[in-house]
C-alpha cells in the first residue's frame, strides 16, 4: 500500500497501526537504554539505537550557531527500516547567531556559554518547560554528559575547525550565500523598517544600520563563536 502524506504534519496517513506501536516500543526502549547501569553498552546502551555521528553533528550545529530553540521546538529525527535513529534534518535557524536573547535564563546572544545548559528546563519534562513547551526529552542532556559520546563530539569539532568550519571556509560561505542578495535585502527593509532596531518584540536583534553590516556582524559573531567553543572542546 502507498501512503499519503498529511500536508499539516508530513505524517503518513493513515498509519498501519502495527507501524505505530513498533515505532512508539523502539523510542520507548531507546529512552530506558539511556538509563540503563551501562549506557554505552553495544546491545543493551544507546549505541544499539542511535546514529551517534547524526546526534553528534547536530549539536555542533545548534551549539556552533546558539540556536535559542535547540533541543527543543523542531527537532527532529527519523529511521529507515532496519536502521538507527538519526537526528535531523535540521530546522527552525531564525534565532541564532546574535539573534534571539540578550539576557535571561535563555540568552543566546552571549558568545559565551552552552545552549544545552540554556535550555535544560525545557528538555526536562519534570520541569514543566517554558516559553510554551511542557518539557520535551532530556535524551541530549544524557547524552553530552557521557564520555564516549563527548570524546567523538570534541574529535568531530576538530575535524570540522579544519574543513567546513575553519574561519575561512565561515566567511567564504557567508560571502557566497549573500553576494546576490544586496538588492532584495535593500527592498526588503526599505519595506520592513527594522534593520537598526535593537528588539523586533520579543527578540532582541542586531542593530547595525546597513544590511551589509548585519551581514558583517553575523560573520564575526560566528567566528568568535568557534573560537570560544575551541576553548571548551579541547
Amino acid at each position: 500500500m502507498q501512503l499519503a502524506l498529511d500536508s499539516a504534519t508530513m505524517n503518513p496517513v493513515p498509519i498501519a497501526t502495527p507501524q505505530q506501536d513498533y515505532l512508539l516500543q523502539h523510542l520507548v526502549s531507546f529512552h530506558n537504554a539511556l538509563r540503563s547501569s551501562n549506557i554505552t553498552d553495544a546491545t543493551s546502551g544507546y549505541p544499539a539505537y542511535i546514529e551517534s555521528k547524526t546526534w553528534i553533528d547536530q549539536v555542533i550545529l545548534n551549539e556552533f550557531t546558539r540556536n535559542m530553540d535547540a533541543y527543543v521546538r523542531s527537532q527532529y529525527f527519523y529511521k529507515d527500516r532496519d536502521a538507527k535513529i538519526n537526528a535531523g534534518p535540521v530546522w527552525d535557524f531564525d534565532l541564532i547567531a546574535g539573534t534571539g536573547r540578550k539576557s535571561g535564563s535563555m540568552a543566546n546572544i552571549p558568545i559565551e556559554g552552552w545552549g544545552y545548559e540554556a535550555n535544560a528546563s525545557r528538555m526536562d519534562a519534570s520541569s514543566g518547560g517554558g516559553m510554551g513547551v511542557s518539557g520535551t526529552s532530556d535524551w541530549f542532556l544524557i547524552l553530552l554528559k557521557d564520555a564516549a559520546f563527548k570524546s567523538e563530539l570534541v574529535a568531530r569539532w576538530k575535524s570540522l575547525r579544519g574543513t567546513l568550519l575553519s574561519d575561512a571556509a565561515i566567511a567564504e560561505r557567508i560571502d557566497g550565500l549573500t553576494k546576490n542578495l544586496g538588492p532584495a535585502a535593500e527592498r526588503n527593509f526599505k519595506k520592513w523598517s527594522i534593520l537598526s532596531k535593537a528588539q523586533v518584540p520579543p527578540f532582541d536583534t542586531p542593530t547595525e544600520a546597513t544590511w551589509t553590516a548585519q551581514v558583517t556582524y553575523m560573520k564575526t559573531w560566528l567566528q568568535k563563536r568557534a573560537a570560544w567553543l575551541d576553548a571548551q572542546w579541547k
